[in-house]
C-alpha cells in the first residue's frame, strides 16, 4: 500500500510538473525536459524500491494514454542492474 501510494504521488508530482514545463518551453526544449524529469523520477523509485521490485514496466505520459519509451530514452537506464 506505501509503495502504491508513492508512485501515484510520483506519478501525480511528475504530471504536474510536465504540464508546466509545457506551458514555457519550445517543442524541442520541452521534450528535452519532460525527459530529463522522466528520468529523475524513474531513478528515484529504482533506488528507492529497487529492492522490492523484479521488473518495471515504463509508460510515459498522461495516466490516461500512456506510451512506450523510446528506445533511446531506455538507454539512460543502461548503468542501471
Amino acid at each position: 500500500m506505501r509503495i502504491a501510494l508513492r508512485s501515484a504521488v510520483l506519478g501525480i508530482v511528475f504530471c504536474l510538473i510536465a504540464s508546466h514545463v509545457t506551458a514555457q518551453a519550445s517543442p524541442e526544449g520541452r521534450l528535452t525536459e519532460e525527459a530529463a524529469i522522466a528520468e529523475a523520477v524513474l531513478r528515484y523509485e529504482f533506488q528507492n524500491n529497487g529492492a522490492k521490485a523484479e521488473a518495471y514496466f515504463v509508460g510515459l505520459g498522461p495516466p490516461s494514454s500512456l506510451k512506450d519509451p523510446q528506445p533511446e530514452f531506455l538507454k539512460r537506464f543502461a548503468d542501471v542492474a
